[in-house]
């Protein structure tokens, strides 16, 4: 259903906005992720959330560990990688 998501801006040639017809997902957040520089620290090369994005908090139904191996927070980060705050 798009929860717990995000799609990055459309970018149009013409100018102009997301809206609702180019989502991934109905529901779906259109935002700038805002992610950091890439850790290859791991077993796989991630980039994490920066202290102000809005992937922080939003993810649902996260496993236990992230990618790096970190205990999930029970309001995880969506996508690869936990940031505490």
């Amino acid at each position: 259903d798009g929860s717990g998501c995000l799609q990055f801006p459309v970018a149009r040639g013409g100018g102009g906005s997301d809206d609702s017809d180019a989502l991934c997902a109905e529901g779906m957040q259109v935002a700038q992720v805002l992610l950091g520089p890439l850790d290859d620290s791991g077993d796989v090369p991630v980039r994490a959330p920066l202290a102000d994005s809005p992937a922080i908090g939003l993810g649902s139904d996260c496993p236990l560990r992230d990618a790096l191996g970190r205990v999930r927070a029970q309001a995880c980060t969506a996508g690869a990688v936990e940031v505490d705050l």
